[in-house]
């Protein structure tokens, strides 16, 4: 006769997990019981089941992306852990990158409920760089000037996912654009835009909403504002350093 199964085993086998949520929180719980060899059975109920991804994205929304990843990392529970994990974090990574998804909850930004705004705001910056885009589009947009200064704060959120294409934006030939990038760079207060906002403060020909914003930024970033010579002087040493390949300016993306 087999050995009778530890109490804390039988205890999870007679919950007879049967969705795909109930199955990969038993597997989790018996591989911590040293059982993988249950939890992989486990397991592959869910992978043979060929969720949606719909479904899938609901597992992470449950149990979160963390304990996928963990299970991942276990070579004994290969290669079904991994092959879910995958999976799962797969149909995340589309679901929270979906264009219409994203504008949605830019839209939301401007909701009346606080709630509303946060929850969005939240899901945004799960989407990393993903959501740049569309809140560029808007900033762009002068018909969407009320949700602006929301749009602003949450690109401020996105921390450095947002500061290369912020600045790719400082090329942009319309000012109002500009402006925003700039106050954004700001509030990041990454010294990689630093040298980004020397010309525009310093340039005599700049558009003086411009230089104003660059002056204001660069008081974040460093504690003061540079005279147009310290600019200069400043700009050429990161050329120098830029053409020895000691500091590049900007990674290529």
């Amino acid at each position: 006769m087999p050995e009778p199964e530890e109490p804390a085993v039988a205890a999870i086998l007679a919950t007879k997990p049967g969705t795909p949520l109930e199955l990969v929180r038993a597997a989790k719980i018996l591989a911590d019981l040293d059982r993988p060899d249950l939890a992989k059975g486990f397991l592959k109920r869910v992978l043979d089941a060929n969720l949606d991804p719909q479904q899938l994205v609901a597992l992470e929304g449950a149990l979160g992306a963390t304990l996928f990843v963990q299970m991942a990392s276990r070579a004994d529970l290969a290669p079904e852990a991994r092959q879910l994990s995958d999976g799962v974090l797969a149909a995340v990574r589309r679901h929270l990158e979906d264009p219409a998804r994203l504008a949605s909850l830019v839209k939301q930004l401007q909701d009346p409920s606080p709630d509303t705004r946060y929850r969005a705001l939240v899901e945004i910056e799960r989407a990393r760089g993903a959501a740049v885009a569309p809140m560029v589009a808007v900033l762009a947009d002068p018909g969407r000037a009320a949700v602006h200064a929301n749009v602003r704060a949450a690109l401020a959120r996105l921390g450095p996912d947002a500061v290369d294409p912020l600045i790719a934006l400082l090329e942009s030939g319309d000012p109002k654009l500009v402006v925003d990038a700039i106050r954004v760079l700001g509030e990041l207060q990454d010294e990689k835009a630093m040298v980004f906002l020397l010309a525009p403060s310093a340039w005599g020909q700049s558009d003086p909403a411009i230089r104003l914003a660059a002056e204001a930024a660069l008081l974040k970033l460093t504690g003061r504002t540079p005279s147009p010579r310290e600019a200069a002087r400043l700009l050429v040493e990161r050329a120098e350093e830029y053409f020895d390949r000691l500091q590049p300016l900007q990674e290529d993306v």
